[in-house]
């Protein structure tokens, strides 16, 4: 598992004294502890949305979301575009706001940050209960599953436990 000393083991090792098995072990743990970095991140995002300075000023001609002050203080600080930046916020608030569990099991190094934003993508536009429930299918399956399976079984949740956005 990972843990605030996982960086500093990772890159403490004699990689070319790793036999093969360990040589994957690591390539794993680098996974873990990029995602709980990326987690991490969100985390500042989120934080930061929330700040009285990313509000908009009162009288402004062109008015914007917190959210978007947000995404272009991120974007031009990683040097990334706005739409990078935005899809970082709406990451970060859908993770941490509406799928708290996703969010540890993400944080902890559990899902890697693809499938974190793949379940976050997909889950964000239906009601915290439907999203809710089926996290509590697809979570403990991510771990295992491709990206690929991940999605499908996702969709499969949502039709099986919302008939009408099967029908849709």
């Amino acid at each position: 598992a990972g843990g605030p000393q996982s960086p500093g083991v990772l890159a403490a090792a004699d990689v070319s004294a790793l036999g093969a098995y360990e040589l994957v072990e690591l390539i794993a743990g680098c996974e873990r502890v990029s995602a709980g970095m990326h987690a991490l991140q969100a985390r500042g995002i989120a934080e930061l949305a929330d700040r009285v300075e990313m509000r908009p000023v009162d009288g402004a001609r062109v008015s914007m979301s917190p959210q978007r002050v947000t995404a272009l203080e991120v974007a031009a600080r990683l040097a990334v575009s706005s739409a990078e930046g935005e899809a970082l916020v709406a990451r970060a608030e859908d993770l941490q706001r509406g799928l708290p569990a996703t969010f540890v099991a993400w944080a902890e190094g559990w899902v890697e940050t693809r499938k974190a934003e793949l379940i976050a993508r997909k889950l964000s536009r239906h009601v915290d209960d439907l999203a809710r429930k089926v996290e509590s299918v697809v979570l403990p399956k991510a771990p295992e599953l491709t990206v690929e399976s991940l999605r499908r079984l996702i969709n499969r949740e949502i039709h099986r436990l919302d008939p009408k956005d099967a029908q849709a």
